[in-house]
């Protein structure tokens, strides 16, 4: 006999996907490696007075897909922390087959 999971009845109090997360513009797509979703906090990290800095961008999240791919190499799990330039941040599993980059504050 297997064992039921304690969650198998549990009811669905609330649900927000991350399909309803980038169309309320809290989740940007994006494609490196395995990170597909940034949050708005992260993307506003590169925005300086309404001017996006996309080479900026890019070396930052670059450097996130590369520490992400260290860390999955060394332990799989789905919540990562990472350090960049000093700062912390989290990496989560998400509903959209990859990982979401995130500020600690936003988690």
């Amino acid at each position: 006999m297997t064992e039921k999971d304690f969650w198998d009845d549990a009811e669905i109090v609330f649900s927000y996907t991350d399909k309803q997360a980038v169309d309320d513009g809290i989740l940007m797509p994006v494609s490196f490696g395995e990170i597909n979703l940034v949050t708005d906090g992260i993307v506003q990290m590169f925005s300086k007075k309404g001017i996006f800095s996309m080479d900026e961008f890019n070396r930052f999240m670059n450097e996130a897909a590369r520490k992400l791919g260290e860390q999955r190499k060394r332990k799989s799990d789905w919540f990562y922390s990472i350090q960049i330039d000093k700062d912390k941040y989290f990496i989560a599993e998400n509903g959209s087959k990859g990982f979401t980059l995130m500020k600690p504050e936003e988690y």
